[in-house]
C-alpha cells in the first residue's frame, strides 16, 4: 500500500495509524495466501464492536430492558450494515485477496470491518476505537448514534463517506448597515447543488444550510 492511498483511507476512516501494519494487517484476506491474514484481527474486532455497541445502548437507553436493548444491537451489528459501512469507507478498493476470486463478497466487507475495529482498537485504546465506530454509524442515521455533532461535521463526513466530496460555504453579500448576510453552501458533483440563506448570525445560517443539505442527503 503506497503512501498517497493511505492516506486518503485514513481520511475517510477518520483514524491516522501509528502502526501501518496493522491496517495492512486488517485489509488482508485469508484467501491472499500472507501469514499475516486478517481472521484475529477479525476475531477481536467482533469482540469489540459488540462491547462499543452495548455500552452505548446501555447508556442511551436505561429505561429498556435487556430484550429490547438486545435488538437493538443486533440491528446495529448485522452483516448487511457492517457491508454498507465498508463499501462507504472504500475497503473493497484497498482489500488484498487471491487473484482467483473475481469479485469481493459482502462477507469479506463484513471481516475487513470488523478486523479494521480491532486494529484500530490495538493502535490505540477502546475510546477512541468507539469514538470512530459511532462516528460511521451517525453518519448512517442508525438510532445508537450521538446526537451532538455539529451539523457542519456531520454534513463533511456524510459527503466525505458517501461522495468523497467536500461542502464549500461562501458569504455571497453582506449588508453593513443592516447587519444582514447571504451566505451560499455549494455541494459539487455528482450532487451539483446549491443552498442559499440570509441572517444576521453568518455562524448560524452555515449551521441552517448544513442541516438543510442533511435532511436532503
Amino acid at each position: 500500500m503506497n503512501k498517497i492511498p493511505y492516506q486518503k483511507l485514513c481520511a475517510v476512516i477518520g483514524y491516522s495509524f501509528k502502526n501501518e501494519k496493522l491496517l495492512t494487517q486488517a485489509l488482508t484476506h485469508k484467501s491472499s495466501c500472507s501469514i499475516n491474514h486478517n481472521q484475529r484481527l477479525e476475531f477481536l474486532g467482533d469482540a469489540i464492536l459488540n462491547i462499543i455497541i452495548t455500552r452505548t445502548m446501555f447508556e442511551q437507553y436505561p429505561q429498556e430492558n435487556e430484550g429490547v436493548l438486545s435488538q437493538r444491537r443486533a440491528n446495529i451489528i448485522q452483516g448487511q450494515t457492517l457491508t454498507q459501512i465498508a463499501f462507504l469507507l472504500g475497503l473493497d478498493q484497498h482489500l488484498k485477496y487471491a487473484t482467483d476470486i473475481l469479485n469481493v463478497t459482502h462477507r469479506m466487507m463484513e471481516d475487513s470491518l470488523e478486523a479494521l475495529i480491532g486494529a484500530i482498537y490495538l493502535d490505540s485504546n477502546l475510546a477512541v476505537a468507539q469514538e470512530v465506530v459511532m462516528r460511521w454509524l451517525h453518519v448512517l442515521q442508525l438510532d445508537t448514534a450521538p446526537t451532538n455533532i455539529h451539523p457542519k461535521t456531520l454534513l463533511q463526513e456524510k459527503l466525505q463517506l458517501s461522495y468523497k466530496i467536500h461542502p464549500h460555504y461562501r458569504l455571497k453579500h453582506h449588508d453593513v448597515a443592516q447587519n444582514l448576510y447571504t451566505v451560499e453552501l455549494f455541494i459539487g458533483p455528482p450532487l451539483g447543488i446549491t443552498y442559499q440563506a440570509s441572517g444576521a448570525s453568518r455562524k448560524d445560517l452555515e449551521k441552517q444550510l448544513a442541516q438543510q443539505a442533511i435532511a436532503h442527503l
